[in-house]
């Protein structure tokens, strides 16, 4: 009987060794990338959305994905860092717009 108890408490530690603890590994590295992450980075969404942080709180992150969208997402939705990208061409003012309609 003592090495039955033996034999399920060995495989209760290999289980926790082989679950639980990678979890917590990969959840502890999240936090640290999501801690790092500031305004003007590139990041990916766990969407696959891609865009440059324009403003991140502690709850809620703010991407520009185009030169005249802005995308407000929850803080934890961020995937990781990307390579930087071109950064958007400025958007047509509305001056721009009319003078391209008159002509």
């Amino acid at each position: 009987m003592p090495q039955d108890l033996t034999f399920l408490i060995g495989v209760f530690v290999i289980f926790i060794a082989l679950t639980v603890v990678p979890n917590m590994i990969q959840r502890r590295r999240h936090e640290q990338e999501l801690a790092s992450v500031h305004r003007g980075d590139w990041v990916v969404t766990v969407g696959g959305i891609i865009g440059q942080v324009q403003l991140i709180g502690p709850q809620e992150a703010t991407l520009r994905i185009s030169a005249t969208s802005e995308l407000t997402i929850i803080r934890q939705a961020i995937r990781g860092r990307v390579a930087a990208r071109p950064t958007f061409a400025k958007a047509p003012t509305e001056e721009a717009t009319s003078e391209d309609e008159n002509a």
